[in-house]
Order: structure tokens, then sequence, then C-alpha cells
């Protein structure tokens, strides 16, 4: 049986598993104990992952252990090879997107005793024969000692932001986290006889699913805006970014507050749930955007076509929003005019993303009719409608043509004045 679980890690999802059948999950406690004394130690009074959500501080990426020596390997942690035979059962798009998977090396903090890492609560009950000789599960001078965080290192698969969105999808409809249904749904939700009988889905793979399902759900409203974002190496790159204001910011803060501690375990100390959510939140809404504009083929922002590479940077910077990675090449030349593009579009993302009233004013671009009447010279020129829009409800418009209209008529009315006496 194995526990696979995810983790939001350099710019994309990495994905581990514990494996109940390894050999060396039976070894003497003794030896374990004597492995996991090579990596750092922390006490922690959280048995359930790593550090509580009060951690302070960025710790470092995935792959730090930390310490001065390398992190002892997870005793019985999942071969790349045998995740990806199993990740096979949840259908033919994810053994394809697990085939193209890149392997990579991750050092995780885990909750762990003198015997070594503890078994998640998903391993726990997994196997009712097996369930007592867990680590954690033995005898009662083991269950008694206070676990620590010990950094442990873990083969993953990684997948990008594209890929991720999908795995994570059919992960979470395909499987139970331990004895339930993934997040939103009932405990028999999903339970069928297509769920592979070799795994069982951890938690941390539903959250990261509910993060994926936040991002769809803004992209298939419209609640997104285009950006710029600067590269670690200086490059430039057009993103998708979220629109998160009234329920949709509630929404994520929920969902920040609610993060498994194991989405945290890349640092000693636990990393930010807030950073964490927000890269994610990022990148799974750039690549649902992406997405659903590749659902029409040859399409572009730009009526005249894709743009040259003598073409204008706004241009080329429209054209890298439905490119694949959205990288854009600045020259030295156009640095000060991207840096003021990138701060401009910043500047209207925060003015989308402040606290709002009961209604804001929009706008709806309507662009020129395809027929006309017969006889009319053809208009193409483009429209713009304004109106208010409810916060509490964006399906709710009122024009701003009925809101004037209705002013003229009330200015309009008769009005009964008093006659005084005489």
């Amino acid at each position: 049986m194995l526990a696979i679980h995810g983790i939001w890690a350099h710019g994309g999802l990495s994905l581990w598993a514990e494996n109940l059948w390894a050999e060396n999950i039976w070894a003497d406690s003794g030896a374990a104990a004597e492995t996991g004394a090579a990596g750092e130690t922390r006490a922690s009074g959280d048995s359930g992952g790593a550090a509580d959500s009060g951690g302070a501080g960025d710790s470092g990426g995935a792959g730090d252990s930390g310490g001065a020596g390398a992190a002892p390997r997870h005793p019985y942690g999942c071969a790349p090879d045998l995740l990806t035979e199993v990740l096979a059962e949840f259908g033919d798009l994810v053994s394809d997107l697990a085939r193209k998977a890149a392997e990579s090396e991750l050092t995780l903090w885990l909750p762990s005793g003198p015997a070594g890492p503890l078994a998640s609560p998903e391993l726990q009950g997994a196997d009712p024969a097996s369930d007592e000789k867990l680590p954690g599960k033995g005898a009662p001078s083991a269950r008694a000692a206070q676990p620590t965080l010990v950094a442990w290192q873990v083969s993953a698969l990684s997948f990008d932001p594209g890929a991720a969105r999908l795995v994570l999808g059919l992960l979470s409809q395909g499987g139970a986290a331990g004895h339930g249904g993934p997040i939103g749904q009932d405990a028999d939700a999903g339970q069928d006889a297509s769920r592979p009988e070799r795994a069982v889905v951890g938690v941390s793979v539903h959250y990261l699913a509910a993060l994926a399902a936040l991002a769809a759900d803004l992209t298939a409203r419209g609640r997104v805006l285009p950006g710029l974002d600067t590269a670690a190496d200086g490059s430039y790159v057009a993103r998708w970014r979220p629109v998160l204001a009234g329920a949709d910011a509630l929404r994520a803060r929920e969902l920040t507050g609610a993060m498994p501690p194991l989405c945290r375990s890349a640092g000693a100390a636990g990393e930010q749930s807030a950073s964490i959510v927000t890269e994610a939140l990022e990148l799974l809404t750039d690549a649902a955007v992406r997405s659903r504009l590749r659902a029409t083929p040859g399409f572009t922002l730009l009526s005249g076509g894709p743009a040259g590479p003598r073409s204008p940077l706004t241009e080329r910077w429209a054209d890298a929003l439905v490119a694949d990675d959205g990288t854009l090449d600045v020259s030295r030349g156009e640095t000060a005019l991207a840096a003021q593009l990138a701060f401009a579009l910043w500047a209207w993302q925060d003015a989308a993303q402040e606290p709002p009233g009961p209604v804001r004013t929009c706008f709806r671009l309507i662009e020129p009719s395809p027929t006309e009447a017969a006889g009319d010279p053809p208009d193409a020129s483009w429209r713009v409608q304004f109106a208010l829009q409810s916060t509490d409800d964006p399906s709710l418009l009122l024009p701003a043509a009925d809101i004037s209209g209705r002013r003229a008529a009330r200015r309009a009315r008769p009005r009964v004045q008093a006659v005084p006496r005489a």
C-alpha cells in the first residue's frame, strides 16, 4: 500500500509516497534510530506534520536540509518507478503525465520517533493486519516519546503547473483521503470500482487539488488579470494572475488557514502558508487560463496576428500571455519600458483587489458585429458599456444607461408643491 503525498516546491507539484511494502519499514528500531540521528532534529509537539501554523520565516525550499550534513533517506520512501506504476492505475492521462514527470529529491522535515519517521495517518489503518507494526504504533514506550521534526530525504516526481492541475484533479477524484473522500465531497464520493487498491491519496494532495479547483473557478469566471513578472535570473515572464476580492478572497484565506502541516514541511521552521498559497494559486491560475486560450486554435489577443521579434514590447507581451511558457525577451534598451509596464500592471492588480463595497464599477468591451443589416454601412468600431456590478453576486449587472435613465425619469416627474393658504 502506498500513501501518496503532495507538496508545492520549486514552482511546481512534487508527489512522493510512503511504501507500506518496503522491507526496511520493519527494520530494528535501534538501527532506524541510528539512521535518524544523522539528520537535523527539532522538538515538536505536533505529530501530524511540520511546524505549527505559527512558524515564522522562510527556512529554505525543499531540498534544503537545514543542516551541515545530508539528510538520511526516508526508510520507507517509495521509489519513483513504483510510484509511476501505481499512479498509472488512476487512468491513462495520469499514467502519461507521470511517465513524463521529472524525478527529484526532496528534504522534508517530518515528525519522527526513536524508530524513525512516524507513519502518516493515511497509512495507519490502511492495512489492519500490519497496523501495529508501523513506526509510532509499537511499544508503549515508543508511543510515549515526544516526536521531533527530523530531516528526511525522499524521492519525488515533479510536475509543472500545467500538468499539476490535471494530476491533482484526477487524483482527488480517484482516491479517498484516509477513510473519507476528496475535500468538499461525502465520505463515499469517488469510492467506486475504478479506485486504485494499491494507493491511498493523502490529505495534502486533496488540499492542493482544492487550490487547483479555486484557480479553475477564478479562470472560468474571468477573475484574472494579465501581469508581467521578473524571474530570479532577471528575465521577464508574462503571467495571468488571480483577482481575489470579496468571497474569493475569503475562500483563499480559509484555504491558507486549513493547509495541512505536510505541505509546509520543506523547512525546519515550517514554510509560510500564505507564501505557498500565493505562489501555487498564481501558477495554477496562469496554467488554467493558458489551457482555456489554447482550446481555440490560432487564438491571439491582437487582431493583427502574432507579433514578430521587432514588434513593440506590449505586442510581444500580449503574445507571451497565450504562449506555452510566457517567457518574454526584453532587450537592454527595453528594460526601463518593461519595468514601467510591470509596475502599471501591478497597480491594476492592486486596485482590483481592494476591499470592495456592495457594488463596483465595471465595463464590458463589445466587439464589432460580424453581420450588418442590408444597406447599412459596416461598423468596425468597438463599444464600451459601463455598469454597476454586485460584489456579492458578480452575475448581477445594472447598466449605467439604466441608472441615468431612471434618474432622468425621476427628474422629469411633475412635482406637487403645497400652495400656501391666503
